[in-house]
């Protein structure tokens, strides 16, 4: 998403997957900000070892 505005403003964001709140980071550098939100541990798929014989 980009975005330019002059003065104060808010944005509020909706996720369709629970994140993990702990660890998101925030990073403005040039005029640009930088969001890293994580999902949430039991969202994230799992690998399963199949063993066939």
């Amino acid at each position: 998403m980009r975005e330019r505005r002059f003065g104060r403003f808010s944005r509020s964001l909706r996720f369709p997957v629970p994140v993990n709140a702990g660890e998101i980071v925030a990073e403005y550098e040039n005029g640009i900000l930088k969001l890293t939100v994580p999902k949430a541990e039991e969202v994230k798929p799992r690998r399963i070892e199949i063993k066939a014989s």
